[in-house]
């Protein structure tokens, strides 16, 4: 549970922290490292992927992001099927990165 714990202050901390704090507190290796702890749930996983897609996004590699956020958004889809708001949720976030594909740190 400690671990899932972990997992949902990562995310939440993804969500709203300002992306200079993210890179300086080195952000993107901690959600790797409690990625590879989660392997009990795939609710887990799922939220863990994607996580990390917006924190890698953050630290300006959408490519690896967008590889991230679709791992999620399989297995959401698989354990809660298209018309999910958790699902949603990771759609939402991949249809910016397509319509904005640049960002000033990839230019």
């Amino acid at each position: 549970m400690e671990d899932g714990f972990h997992g949902r202050v990562l995310n939440n901390l993804a969500k709203s922290a300002p992306e200079d704090y993210l890179k300086e507190n080195r952000i993107v290796e901690c959600a790797a490292d409690t990625s590879c702890l989660l392997d009990g749930h795939p609710r887990d996983q799922a939220t863990m992927k994607y996580t990390e897609g917006v924190l890698i996004f953050a630290a300006g590699n959408s490519s690896l992001a967008k590889t991230k956020l679709q791992d999620g958004l399989d297995i959401r889809r698989s354990l809660f099927g298209e018309k999910n708001m958790l699902v949603g949720e990771i759609m939402e976030f991949l249809a910016d990165l397509l319509f904005f594909p640049l960002r000033n740190t990839e230019r």
